[in-house]
């Protein structure tokens, strides 16, 4: 019991740690997607090491849980301003994913719903920064894209049979592509439809297998 509580503690504090360092990132850089894409890695990290420290996603989904109340509660003061701005819902549909996926545990392999979680954190991730560093401008690029398509294919590598990871990824980069405010389906954010979509397919394939 005192085993699982340490677990439980260090996996909230690592991503309260996240929070604060992408706070502290912006002070330092005053740049955003850096501040913002640190915190998506480093919960990406705490998102992969749940399949180790945890047999069922009850912690790690009692704090999506929570962390999406505080930045619902937190919106519009910026208190985590390194990842969250006032105005963007980017991160309470970022945190409502990660809850979403965490809950699918208990219908589908973990692996699935972690990878499908990574897509996220990981490759959108990587995706934002490639963006910023060609393009320096908030678009969907294809070097974004390709970017994007290589960091997903490594994630899903957690994934068996390999074809079911792989089509995750084709859905969760064709919808991260596609979706969002400078996407050609704007009504749909691509922090919902990337992570949910992939988790949708790669979840019914298993179960028609």
């Amino acid at each position: 019991m005192l085993i699982e509580l340490l677990k439980a503690v260090f996996f909230s504090a690592f991503v309260v740690f996240a929070l604060f360092a992408s706070n502290f990132l912006y002070d330092k850089t005053k740049n955003f997607v850096y501040s913002r894409k640190l915190a998506h890695s480093l919960v990406g990290v705490a998102v992969l090491s749940t399949l180790w420290l945890f047999d069922s996603p009850v912690v790690p989904l009692a704090l999506s849980l929570v962390i999406l109340a505080v930045f619902i509660t937190t919106h519009t003061r910026e208190v985590f301003y390194g990842v969250a701005k006032r105005g963007r819902l980017s991160e309470i549909y970022f945190a409502s994913s990660c809850a979403v996926c965490f809950a699918a545990w208990y219908l589908v392999d973990p692996k699935i719903a972690v990878a499908s979680t990574l897509f996220l954190a990981w490759g959108d991730g990587i995706t934002g920064l490639v963006r910023w560093w060609t393009d320096k401008r908030h678009a969907k690029t294809l070097s974004g894209t390709a970017a994007n398509l290589v960091a997903c294919s490594l994630i899903a590598l957690l994934v068996t049979p390999y074809w079911v990871g792989a089509v995750g990824v084709v859905v969760a980069v064709v919808l991260e592509h596609l979706c969002g405010d400078v996407g050609r389906v704007r009504w749909l954010d691509d922090n919902l439809a990337m992570p949910l979509g992939a988790l949708i397919v790669m979840g019914g394939l298993t179960w028609v297998l």
